[in-house]
C-alpha cells in the first residue's frame, strides 16, 4: 500500500508540475527578459535532438545535486507531447544504493528554456523544478 501511495504522489506531483511549469517558465522569462544571467541558449545546437541536451543537463544536475551517481541503464524515458509547449525526459541514478529519478523539461520552441527536478523514492522527497543555467 505504501508503494502504491508513493507512486500516486509522484504522478500527482508530476501532473501538477505539468500545469505549473509553463507559468513558472513564463515568469522566469519575464524576470530575465534580457537573458543576461548566463542561461545557456543553444543556437549552435539547433536541429540537435533534445535527447542530447536533456541527457547532458540531467547528468550535470545529478552530479551537482546528488554527488557521486551512477546512471542506471535502460531507465531513460521521454514523452515529446507532455504538454503543448514542453517535452519531458527522465533517467534514474543510483545514489548510495538508492534510486533517484531526475526529470528534465525543455521548451519545444526554445532550447534555452529548460528545467530539472528530481524524485527520491527512498526518502519520498520531490525536489521542485528549477531552471537550467
Amino acid at each position: 500500500m505504501r508503494t502504491l501511495r508513493t507512486i500516486f504522489m509522484v504522478f500527482a506531483a508530476l501532473g501538477a508540475s505539468a500545469w505549473f511549469l509553463p507559468a513558472r517558465a513564463q515568469q522566469h522569462l519575464n524576470d530575465h527578459d534580457d537573458h543576461s544571467h548566463h542561461t545557456a541558449h543553444l543556437p549552435h545546437l539547433s536541429g540537435v535532438p533534445h535527447d542530447h541536451i536533456a541527457l547532458a543537463d540531467m547528468h550535470a544536475y545529478a552530479s551537482h545535486h546528488l554527488g557521486t551517481v551512477t546512471e542506471l541503464s535502460d531507465t531513460y524515458g521521454e514523452t515529446n507531447h507532455w504538454t503543448h509547449e514542453w517535452e519531458l525526459r527522465w533517467v534514474d541514478y543510483n545514489v548510495s544504493g538508492n534510486i533517484v529519478r531526475v526529470y528534465h523539461a525543455i521548451n519545444k520552441h526554445d532550447d534555452g528554456v529548460r528545467f530539472a527536478a528530481s524524485w527520491d523514492g527512498h526518502q519520498a522527497r520531490y525536489h521542485d523544478w528549477e531552471p537550467i543555467h
